[in-house]
């Protein structure tokens, strides 16, 4: 296969002088008037650099030196399945990532945490709409994660029953990312950079990112020593290839440990091309035999943090709240498939289905959407406000029916506010953490 670097334009982020941050969900007044020095929903200034991405085709690139690595695998899901079948995505292409994740690294475990399908033409979100089934590019350069966030979403998962044996040596966050078309991949392609290249921590610029229920931190790259930075893609990308790259890793030895990202487009590719299809798989690997432990010590289980759960919390809290729990059933087409089908189940016992679901939702044990160390009270008004008027029962119907219209591959404009997005990305771990964290149900 012919070798071919292609000359482009990347977006790099400029040092101002003030922290980037983007809102990706819709504010109220009220909000905006408490965070003037946030009027805008997105701040930050970009910086357009002419770049060479070159073809790593004919490269040695190794995942634990560069940061990322390309692999072979051939999956059994076919195109349409990646569009229209929800359910064999999680169940089938899952399981079948996590095998390749444990074989190219030799982790003992490999929990998958998200995925987003990609199709620039069946695009049906917007920068404060990502929670769609199938997004656009992601352009801008990026991570996907921090070192602080990356150890809470380890921390968060450390709940599940299929990981709470695996609380000490390594924890690799890791995305895997295919073209899901039976034709290569000509244009859009996605570029990653060689870490090796990068000047650390000059170049990382923290950026924060709030969504309504939680606030996280990524990084984006500083042009200021763009010049020095190697960036490579893989060209005419196949189906049964896997293009594998990090988002944190948390052995401190490795030259290797995140992978800044981003589409790019080829500007003398021709405009008949079909678009770019494809999937990124979002995943933890664990490696408990590692020496020595890099995992973050885990807060001892039962530890409460609220230090006066007695306190009755105001009106504001509760309302804030109960919004949090409405925004998470938004996403129901991103849960996993156990507790989509125990909502489901419970939905149908009618009223006293959904009063199970408002005081699971309620309760937070896990703290996943903030509510874990609220009072007594405070959650039981929680509760009430989402039995009242029916506000949980509607949301619950309305995506159900979408859910269900989705999966039967008539609808395909299912949107809402929740997942998580960083300059055009889109992952969405929290909802599979608030439900996967608990090891039965309906103990949410």
């Amino acid at each position: 296969m012919a070798v071919t670097d292609i000359k482009t334009t990347l977006s790099y982020a400029k040092d101002d002088k003030t922290r980037p941050y983007l809102y990706a969900y819709q504010r109220s007044d009220d909000e905006r008037k408490n965070t003037p020095h946030h009027q805008s929903d997105f701040g930050g200034s970009t910086s357009y650099v002419e770049t060479t991405v070159m073809d790593a085709r004919s490269l040695d690139m190794r995942l634990d030196v560069n940061s990322f690595e390309l692999v072979n695998q051939t999956t059994s899901l076919a195109t349409d399945d990646f569009y229209n079948n929800q359910e064999k995505i999680q169940e089938v292409y899952y399981a079948e990532i996590a095998e390749l994740i444990k074989k190219e690294t030799g982790a003992q475990h490999v929990e998958i945490i998200h995925h987003q399908v990609r199709n620039e033409l069946r695009n049906t979100g917007n920068i404060q709409n990502l929670n769609t089934p199938v997004q656009g590019y992601a352009q801008g350069i990026h991570s996907d994660s921090h070192p602080q966030s990356a150890e809470e979403l380890f921390e968060q998962l450390s709940n599940m029953e299929n990981t709470k044996t695996f609380k000490k040596g390594r924890f690799l966050y890791i995305n895997a990312w295919r073209n899901i078309s039976e034709e290569p991949v000509h244009n859009n392609h996605l570029a990653v950079c060689d870490e090796t290249s990068l000047i650390k921590p000059d170049d990382f610029i923290t950026y924060d990112l709030y969504g309504g229920s939680y606030h996280i931190q990524q990084y984006r790259l500083s042009d200021r020593m763009s010049d020095q930075h190697r960036w490579y893609y893989f060209s005419k990308m196949k189906k049964d290839e896997v293009l594998l790259f990090k988002q944190w890793d948390s052995d401190r030895q490795l030259s290797g440990r995140i992978c800044f990202h981003t589409a790019f487009s080829d500007p003398n590719a021709s405009k008949d091309l079909p678009p770019r299809e494809s999937i990124e798989a979002r995943a933890i690997a664990y490696f408990p035999d590692h020496e020595p432990n890099t995992c973050p010590t885990l807060p001892e289980k039962g530890h409460d943090d609220n230090p006066n759960p007695d306190v009755e919390e105001d009106e504001e809290t509760i309302n804030k709240s109960v919004n949090k729990i409405l925004l998470a059933i938004d996403g129901l087409i991103s849960w996993p498939l156990n507790p989509k089908a125990w909502i489901k189940a419970e939905f149908a016992k009618g009223e006293k289905g959904v009063a199970t679901i408002a005081e699971a939702l309620s309760n937070d044990p896990h703290g996943h959407l903030g509510l874990k160390n609220l009072s007594k009270q405070a959650k039981s008004k929680v509760k009430d406000e989402l039995m009242k008027q029916d506000k949980l029962k509607n949301r619950l119907k309305l995506r159900l029916d979408q859910l269900n219209s989705s999966t039967n591959g008539t609808n395909n404009s299912y949107k809402s506010n929740f997942l998580y997005i960083i300059s055009g990305a889109s992952f969405g771990y929290i909802l599979c953490m608030l439900i996967n964290g608990a090891s039965n149900y309906p103990e949410l």
